[in-house]
């Protein structure tokens, strides 16, 4: 509607006295311009499974506040709108641009409308304890917008809205094969109030008592669950996510402080594990971004979260237990750095005890040109890989140790010190409940480090003599294999992260013999076959893989790399 003055005569007065109170809103009046339309510009979504993302439901309603300059305009305080289908804002009591030649307004919006929020006053804002409903998630679901010096226009004015709060995204790994028809989760230990300024877009601390969050009611088959908390810092070792099932309660705590940021969505997974125990304490760990329609991806190693519930390959664990991110490791901490993370795939058996990952001992047991370890073999140990394809898939080093460890033919041995499996030698003291006694790794974790410390590469493809080898045959050939790298290159990349934890190397070239617990259980010869890996030297240092046939009731000497398995600490 263009700006116009009107003339009117007596008659013509009466006539619109006469007309209804809509009809006369819909001519602008002497001092007001265009009707002031909004828009939101996004697609309404979200159902209770679909979360709101960074659109307007057509459940929530909106507070819009304009200016012009310093002064509120007409209706422009507070003035309540609902979101139709498209996303258009709609309202009973409309509001008008100024009629002066290029006056401009100023518009805030926000969500959920609350009646009594003031345009530059810090206003309290809490967000709801149970968020398992659609109407308990967007009221807690505290969103705004705004446009300056926006000019007179007939068009609706299009208003790009962004989270204020921190959302939570949950993934449930139910690992335990539980029932979770009717299991309630919660976020826990955060606090729920903070105020907010429509004006500058300010939101303020978190303030009030750590209150427990109803995520969802009964879990049923989803996987997924979504909250919405208040930004803040939330202290290390607090109970994060609380998981209730009929027989059990599962807690995931923090291992590190966590900084939750204004406006970004955050992705964590929880392992529900077996346990005899009606309170579990179960792994929690983090993505490394937010969700992308929630704002820019976030490194949460980095800006938020210094040393967060993930760790990665080349991480270290401290004597103590404590996981240290590599690029936090102080000089002080490098005295007590026992281990390395070389990977975060662990064996079934080993999941459901908890573990979330292996690390490498930073000492070698048995140095080149020194005493070297004796692994004591026998058939009846039946610990079992025919071929080295499924040695290569072989991740129970853990189990396999405890195994040799309670057999008696390993019991009855009058000296373990010079067998692999005692790993009394390993002169370190570790004190952290998260970790594992010292094993030897298995066929498959040596690989692991070779692959994911050593960047070795290797696959099942760089085997020259199929699934099946015999004594000695190559492996790991990088004079044969283009795509091989070099055996000396490989130990120079793990030496690194034992340089680095102020070990010096661990790993030297040289005709030397590493021990893994991956038996070969179908020999029918007069020896036990054991798979184990031999550094050799052939134009240039290779790596082979050997079955070596051992005498039964004989040792193999080797030297040993020691390995723990890890769980995220809870202290």
């Amino acid at each position: 509607m263009q700006t116009r003055i009107l003339y009117i005569s007596l008659a013509v007065a009466m006539g619109l006295a006469a007309c209804s109170q809509n009809e006369a809103e819909d001519i602008a009046p002497i001092n007001k311009g265009n009707v002031i339309s909004l828009t939101s510009s996004m697609e309404t979504m979200r159902g209770v499974s679909d979360p709101q993302t960074n659109a307007l439901n057509t459940a929530n309603t909106v507070g819009v506040f304009v200016t012009s300059g310093e002064t509120t305009i007409t209706n422009g305080n507070n003035n309540q709108h609902s979101v139709g289908d498209a996303g258009a804002l709609s309202t009973n009591t409309k509001m008008y641009y100024p009629a002066e030649d290029g006056a401009k307004v100023n518009i805030y919006a926000y969500a959920p409308y609350k009646s009594g929020i003031a345009l530059a006053t810090d206003n309290n804002f809490s967000i709801a304890t149970d968020q398992s409903t659609e109407a308990g998630y967007l009221a807690s679901d505290l969103v705004s917008a705004s446009k300056e010096n926006q000019a007179s226009s007939e068009s609706a004015v299009s208003l790009t809205f962004g989270h204020k709060m921190s959302q939570l995204q949950i993934t449930i790994n139910n690992q335990a094969s539980l029932d979770l028809s009717n299991a309630a989760v919660y976020v826990t230990g955060t606090k729920i109030a903070t105020t907010f300024n429509p004006s500058t877009d300010v939101i303020g601390d978190a303030s009030g008592e750590a209150t427990d969050i109803k995520s969802v009611a009964a879990l049923g088959t989803d996987t997924k669950a979504y909250t919405i908390v208040v930004p803040q810092t939330i202290a290390a070792n607090t109970a994060l996510v609380k998981i209730t099932t009929a027989e059990k309660t599962y807690i995931a705590k923090l291992t590190a402080a966590a900084t939750l940021a204004s406006g970004k969505a955050y992705k964590f997974s929880v392992t529900l594990t077996s346990s005899t125990e009606p309170v579990v304490e179960v792994p929690i760990s983090l993505s490394a971004t937010s969700l992308t329609e929630w704002g820019e991806p976030t490194d949460l190693g980095t800006a938020n979260m210094e040393e967060v519930i993930s760790y990665e390959i080349g991480d270290f664990i401290l004597a103590d237990g404590t996981l240290v991110k590599n690029a936090n490791l102080t000089d002080a901490q490098k005295n007590n750095v026992v281990a390395v993370i070389f990977s975060t795939e662990v064996s079934e058996t080993d999941k459901d005890a908890g573990y979330v990952g292996y690390a490498m001992g930073v000492k070698r047991i048995g140095a080149s040109g020194g005493t070297k370890k004796q692994w004591y073999v026998q058939t009846a140990y039946n610990l079992g890989a025919s071929t080295l394809v499924d040695a290569m898939k072989d991740l129970d080093g853990l189990s396999k140790a405890q195994t040799i460890r309670m057999n008696e033919i390993y019991t009855n041995l009058e000296d373990k010190t010079n067998h692999v499996a005692n790993l009394t030698d390993y002169s370190v003291t570790k004190t952290g409940t998260n970790l594992s006694e010292w094993f030897t790794p298995s066929y498959g974790q040596l690989i692991l480090m070779l692959n994911n410390l050593g960047n070795a590469g290797i696959t099942t493809s760089t085997i020259t003599t199929g699934t099946d080898i015999g004594n000695y045959n190559p492996f790991y050939v990088s004079t044969n294999d283009t795509s091989a790298k070099n055996i000396s290159d490989v130990f120079a990349a793990i030496n690194v992260f034992t340089n680095k934890a102020g070990k010096g190397d661990i790993l030297t070239v040289g005709n030397i013999d590493l021990g893994t617990l991956t038996e070969n259980t179908t020999s029918t010869s007069a020896g036990q076959k054991v798979f184990q890996f031999e550094v050799k030297s052939s134009g240039q240092w290779n790596l082979t893989a050997a079955q070596a046939k051992v005498p039964t009731a004989g040792v193999k000497e080797v030297c040993v790399i020691p390995v723990l398995a890890y769980k995220l600490p809870t202290e």
